[in-house]
């Protein structure tokens, strides 16, 4: 039987409900918009990774780490009311936001 995952902080909070919003965002980003030190968001997402609830894909240079929920972390945010919210997305969206 596989363990529970760990329970999701206050910090880490906003970063799921912007993750459930936006579809995907950067760290970079993510830093920019809940206003925390980039090494602050990097250590809560690889904490969100390990309990299967987000994944990065891919890394551009504005944005970088590209970050989404896994269907673990929007079936979380689903649950926990946190599928909206989000501060507004300063930076564009869309496929050819690099």
């Amino acid at each position: 039987m596989t363990p529970p995952p760990p329970p999701v902080t206050a910090e880490q909070a906003p970063i799921i409900r912007c993750l459930a919003c936006w579809t995907d965002g950067g760290d970079r980003e993510l830093a920019e918009d809940l206003n925390m030190p980039i090494a602050t968001v990097k250590y809560h997402l690889d904490n969100l990774k390990s309990a299967g609830y987000a994944t990065s894909s891919s890394y551009t240079p504005a944005y970088g780490n590209m970050w989404h929920l896994t269907t673990s972390g929007n079936a979380f945010a689903a649950q926990n009311n946190l599928g909206s919210g989000a501060p507004v997305r300063r930076r564009p969206t869309g496929p050819y936001r690099a």
